[in-house]
Parts: C-alpha cells; sequence; structure tokens
C-alpha cells in the first residue's frame, strides 16, 4: 500500500511539474516562438547593464521597458504593414485599396493589431522569470553583479528547457536530444560571455 502511495505521490508531483513547466514555456495565448525570442531579447538586455553604474531597479526598469517597447512596436508593425500587398517593382510597394478582399480587412488596423499584441504577449512575459530572479537575489543579499548574473543563467536555463522540449516534441532522443538542447543554449552561453567580457 505504502509504496502503491509513493508512486501515486511520485506522478502527482510529477503532473503538477509537468503543468508548471508547459504554464511557463508555452502560454495560453500566442506561439512560442514568441516566447524564445522573448527570452533571448531579455538575456540580450540584462548582459547589457553595466552592474556599477546601475541598481537593480534601473537594471529592471530599463529591461522592462525596453521589451514592452519592443511589444508595442510588433502591435504597430502589424497594423501598418499588413495592408501592404505586394511590391510594384519600384522597392515602394503597393498599399491595398479599401475594396481589399475580406481576409486582408479582417487582420487589417486596430483589431489586427490587438491579436498580434495578443499573440506576441508571451515575448514580454518571458522577462518575468529572469528579472524576478535578478530582484530576489539582490533582496536576498547578492551583488548586482551577482544578481545579474543570476538572472543571466536562469536566462540560459530557459532556453535549454525551450530546446529540450522543442526537441522533444521534434521526435529526438538521447544523444540527438541533448546535442540539439545544447545547440539552442549556446546562444545563451554566448550572451552571458559577452556579459562577463565587457564587465
Amino acid at each position: 500500500m505504502a509504496s502503491a502511495g509513493g508512486t501515486a505521490g511520485g506522478s502527482t508531483a510529477d503532473g503538477v511539474f509537468r503543468a508548471a513547466a508547459r504554464a511557463i514555456l508555452f502560454p495560453p495565448t500566442g506561439h512560442p516562438r514568441h516566447a524564445v525570442y522573448g527570452t533571448v531579447l531579455a538575456a540580450g538586455l540584462i548582459a547589457a547593464q553595466d552592474p556599477d553604474q546601475d541598481s537593480a531597479a534601473e537594471i529592471i526598469a530599463a529591461v522592462a521597458t525596453t521589451m514592452v517597447v519592443f511589444w508595442l512596436a510588433h502591435g504597430y508593425a502589424h497594423a501598418i504593414g499588413h495592408r501592404v500587398r505586394h511590391d510594384t517593382g519600384d522597392g515602394i510597394g503597393r498599399v491595398a485599396d479599401a475594396d481589399a478582399d475580406a481576409d486582408a480587412d479582417s487582420g487589417a488596423g486596430w483589431s489586427g493589431a490587438r491579436r498580434a499584441l495578443v499573440e506576441n504577449w508571451p515575448m514580454v512575459r518571458a522577462s518575468f522569470l529572469p528579472l524576478a530572479v535578478l530582484a530576489v537575489a539582490r533582496a536576498a543579499g547578492a551583488s548586482v553583479s551577482d544578481a545579474q548574473e543570476a538572472a543571466l543563467w536562469t536566462s540560459l536555463l530557459l532556453l535549454c528547457a525551450w530546446g529540450l522540449f522543442s526537441g522533444r516534441a521534434g521526435g529526438l532522443r538521447r544523444w540527438r536530444l541533448a546535442g540539439y538542447t545544447a545547440g539552442i543554449a549556446l546562444l545563451g552561453i554566448i550572451l552571458i560571455g559577452l556579459e562577463v567580457a565587457i564587465h
């Protein structure tokens, strides 16, 4: 009985872990690629900050603000660019007429921009965990530099998780999966190395 209970408990804990991982990595709105992009962008922005000049609060504010600006830019670009139908040969392109087909109209204007903002929100949300780690580490007494590095390592772990999940979804196993995950994580290692080299 105890063994069965232990197995059931382990299964429940595993289920909770998987659900939490999917909630972080695969948000209910938007495509996962936006979250991957957001993870890389957040890591690059965190790495670019100077812990000798900026406080943890200033780093968090700068990164969060930039992430939101990028997010809004995606919505704006969608609203403006969706009506550009095709190139006319002069390098400028032709703007769709008011009588454009229904498919174009359904994705144009502010309704399309709102949809783009919803779909791209995982890009912003990807910065939450690294920035939270930075804030918690600093509050726990770590230096700004150490808190910054903790946030970068968190971004690296997220990239590894993305590689692992996408590799498994693609049917990779064992050494092929490990190699694929390592390749995805390489970008995170480069960003962390850049931060170390600069500072």
